[in-house]
Parts: structure tokens; C-alpha cells; sequence
């Protein structure tokens, strides 16, 4: 038996032929309610709400006092591997802390790197007849240039 996922999955394959198009995922859950879908269940209220701290911890940003550089206000970390997470202040954080957020964020990146460079194989691999997509890992030439590129104020003066 499919899952939940496979089961949307199909249908968004099945919807997008259907059209002709991409689409968006407001439409394809319109299409999938229209066809009968079951409508999920509407989430846990205090659920909702620590997602929205959760988003407002990530989102605040601060300014270096010396530098003027922004920096994220809060971090993330596990206390042990499977652990929930929690949020601190980063002016206040311990250094293993800060070791714990840096390990996690990086690992975030690996995946996300990880993923790409399985996507831009596959697209190489059934399209000999391009180009390849190629998928350059190292940013550590556009990390140094965006941190010695003009602040944003001093390019609009």
C-alpha cells in the first residue's frame, strides 16, 4: 500500500500532465480537495504557535557593535543527537554552544549539497546532449567577497 506521500505524489504527477504545466502546491491542494482528497486535520494550536518562535528566534537579527555586520540574535542546538532544540541568546552562549549551532547549521548545508548534487546528476545524466549543470561546492571566494562588499547603505549613498 502507498503512503500519504506516494499517494500525493502520484496525484501531483497525475495533475501537472493533466494541465500541462507546472503548478502550484495551492493548486494542487484545490485539485486534490475537488477529486475528494481527504482534508488533513487542523494542527495543534501550541504546535502552530512554537513553530512561529521557532521562525521569530531565527528571523531576529542584530547588529556588531565594532563591525556593523548583521548577525542572527539567537542560536539553535541539540543537547544530545535526537534531542528537541533550543534556543538561546548568542551574546550569552557558551562556546559549546556555539560549537553545537555551527555543527548543526553545517550539517544542514551538507544535505542541502548532498541533495543538489544528486539533482544536477540526474538532470546531466538524462540530457547528454547539453550542458552539464554544473554545481560548485566551495563558497568560500563568495562567503569572503559578500563580507568585504559594501554595506548595503554606503552602495545606495
Amino acid at each position: 500500500m502507498a503512503t500519504k506521500k506516494e499517494q500525493m505524489q502520484r496525484f501531483a504527477r497525475y495533475f501537472r500532465e493533466k494541465v500541462g504545466r507546472d503548478v502550484t502546491s495551492q493548486e494542487l491542494a484545490s485539485a486534490a480537495k475537488a477529486a475528494g482528497w481527504k482534508m488533513p486535520k487542523p494542527k495543534d494550536p501550541l504546535d502552530i504557535l512554537a513553530k512561529e518562535f521557532a521562525e521569530a528566534e531565527g528571523d531576529e537579527m542584530k547588529h556588531d557593535e565594532e563591525t556593523g555586520d548583521p548577525y542572527r540574535a539567537n542560536i539553535c542546538y541539540k543537547l544530545t543527537q535526537g534531542s528537541k532544540p533550543l534556543w538561546g541568546d548568542i551574546d550569552k552562549a557558551t562556546r559549546d554552544k556555539m560549537v553545537k549551532n555551527v555543527a548543526l547549521r553545517r550539517e544542514q548545508m551538507i544535505g542541502d549539497g548532498l541533495q543538489l548534487t544528486r539533482d544536477a546528476n540526474h538532470w546531466n545524466r538524462i540530457n547528454p546532449d547539453n550542458d552539464p549543470v554544473q554545481v560548485e561546492l566551495d563558497f568560500t571566494d563568495e562567503v569572503e567577497w559578500k563580507m568585504n562588499a559594501p554595506k548595503a547603505d554606503e552602495e545606495a549613498a
